[in-house]
């Protein structure tokens, strides 16, 4: 609701600008001068299509935001889906890390009975030589 609240706020201010705007244009056809007539004539073009591309956005915004609204089960119920993939994601990472860490742990181990085994056989050859 903030959102749709937040674009009908827009929406007057759009309806503002084009009420004053109409109202700098019924001045003007009787005569009257209002403001720098030169700067409003040279701008007006330029006006008048940000007021269309304004026009053309707030009605692609409430027309979203309808949609949305009309929808929100819909959504709501893929959100979930999407929050379920999400931590199936993780769950993977997390099977990943352990897989790697087993990895890591079992070449530890393995590191460590050769390096028992180098020992042994190493004590083993000194104590021929003594021999």
């Amino acid at each position: 609701m903030a959102c749709l609240s937040h674009l009908l706020d827009e929406v007057d201010k759009y309806n503002q600008v084009i009420f004053a705007v109409d109202i700098c244009d019924r001045l003007k056809s009787i005569g009257n001068q209002v403001g720098n007539q030169s700067a409003n004539i040279d701008h007006r073009e330029d006006i008048l299509k940000a007021l269309e591309l304004t026009r053309d956005s707030l009605i692609c915004g409430l027309t979203t935001e309808k949609i949305l609204r009309e929808h929100r089960n819909f959504l709501s119920s893929h959100r979930q889906l999407f929050d379920n993939i999400e931590q199936n994601l993780i769950a993977l990472e997390s099977l990943e890390v352990k897989n790697q860490a087993d990895q890591y742990s079992s070449m530890l181990s393995d590191a460590l009975v050769i390096g028992i085994n180098v020992q042994r056989e190493m004590l083993n050859l000194q104590t021929y030589k003594i021999i």
